[in-house]
């Protein structure tokens, strides 16, 4: 997710000392550093941090990622509601990461693919150009 990082260090700094630790919520930040030192990485923590505790960054940063990663929803709606495709997304991974589950239904992949396209689509052209009821 270099986007969240490389605006979370325009917004708090370079230094993982002020964008890691201003930037990501404490009850992400501790478990994820926890993970990584174990692996030996010092540098790079965010490399630990899971699919889902994104959807937490983004929330914690609603200010710089909200326009940015509303799918599925207007601007006017809640941040879970805003946010609610990335819990869909997890979903999914779960079935994959879980072999045993089986594949994705083709609907799960169409949905993948749809989030994918309007996901590129705002990070290319910028938030405010793209349409957000979708």
């Amino acid at each position: 997710m270099g986007y969240i990082t490389d605006k979370l260090k325009e917004e708090f700094g370079k230094d993982i000392s002020q964008w890691w630790h201003k930037g990501v919520p404490e009850n992400i930040r501790v478990p994820t550093t926890k993970r990584a030192n174990e692996d030996g990485e010092y540098r790079y923590p965010e490399k630990y941090v899971e699919l889902i505790d994104w959807k937490d960054i983004i929330s914690h940063n609603f200010n710089l990622f909200g326009d940015t990663f509303t799918i599925d929803a207007k601007p006017n709606d809640t941040k879970k509601k805003r946010l609610s495709w990335l819990v869909k997304v997890n979903d999914i991974r779960k079935i994959v990461a879980h072999a045993s589950r089986g594949g994705v239904s083709d609907s799960d992949l169409e949905y993948l693919i749809s989030i994918n396209d309007k996901l590129t689509q705002k990070l290319w052209l910028g938030a405010d150009q793209v349409d957000q009821s979708g």
